[in-house]
């Protein structure tokens, strides 16, 4: 868990866009905002659980900094597996190897299903790798997705930026800060994938062009003002500038056993 908080940091949910996240649902998971409400997500259940341990066994977080970041050990488990957190760049992964499967392959998994492989008692003892451990663990490191985004988010996304695109033509030239914010906008739907499903469908649900009315216009300009007051104009900046003081490549392997 101590390691899982450290290599989400403050902007887990950003991925790079030669590394999609799978169909595991990831993405949808850690890429959530604030104003969706409902259920608590993934990234806030991680940082409540950090802070009970945090404030239980203060001791081990000074431990827990100065460790490599690539960390590997293994425990008692119900299944033999090799679950594997990965974060290169500005992606993450979660992934896995049932090592009692015939021909095992590598699985793309949910965050909840890695919290669940993974997590242990406080005086649990660590067991020795097994020899089984070093193939598996170069082969996920070498694996690559061969999942990409659903054609549905896609769509969505490219609706959202031929939009922006649009509006940014139609922008009076006073409006400076409105514009700025914009391009902010389209570098991060071009390059970063910030944004989640539900703000992308503010921007991308219905589709403008040049001979729009002034009501839809309107509308639009109405749901990039909202994204603006609660993301502020700088958004993006801050995210890479806090994700430029991170380690690129933090790998978490945890070893299951079945005794």
């Amino acid at each position: 868990m101590f390691l899982i908080h450290s290599s989400l940091g403050e902007d887990a949910k950003i991925f790079d866009v030669e590394e999609e996240p799978t169909a595991s649902g990831l993405f949808n998971k850690l890429n959530q905002n604030p104003d969706e409400g409902g259920e608590i997500n993934t990234s806030t259940h991680i940082r409540n659980t950090y802070a009970a341990i945090e404030k239980k066994y203060p001791e081990l977080i000074k431990k827990i900094s100065i460790l490599p970041s690539r960390v590997k050990t293994a425990k008692i488990y119900e299944k033999n597996q090799l679950n594997v957190l990965r974060k290169k760049g500005l992606s993450l992964f979660a992934q896995l190897i049932e090592k009692e499967e015939v021909n095992s392959s590598i699985k793309e998994v949910t965050f909840e299903e890695l919290l669940g492989n993974t997590q242990c008692e406080f005086d649990e003892n660590k067991l020795p790798l097994s020899i089984d451990f070093w193939i598996n663990y170069e082969n996920i490191k070498t694996f690559k997705s061969q999942y990409k985004t659903g054609r549905s988010d896609i769509a969505l996304e490219s609706k959202a930026l031929e939009n922006l695109k649009v509006y940014l033509k139609l922008l009076s030239g006073n409006e400076e800060n409105l514009a700025n914010f914009i391009k902010m906008l389209i570098k991060d739907l071009k390059k970063y994938h910030t944004l989640s499903v539900r703000t992308l469908g503010r921007l991308g649900r219905k589709t403008i062009d040049i001979k729009s009315s002034e009501k839809e216009i309107k509308a639009l300009t109405n749901e990039i003002n909202w994204i603006r007051n609660q993301f502020g104009d700088d958004y993006l900046d801050r995210i890479l500038k806090r994700v430029d003081n991170q380690k690129n490549e933090v790998i978490i392997a945890v070893e299951n056993k079945n005794l």
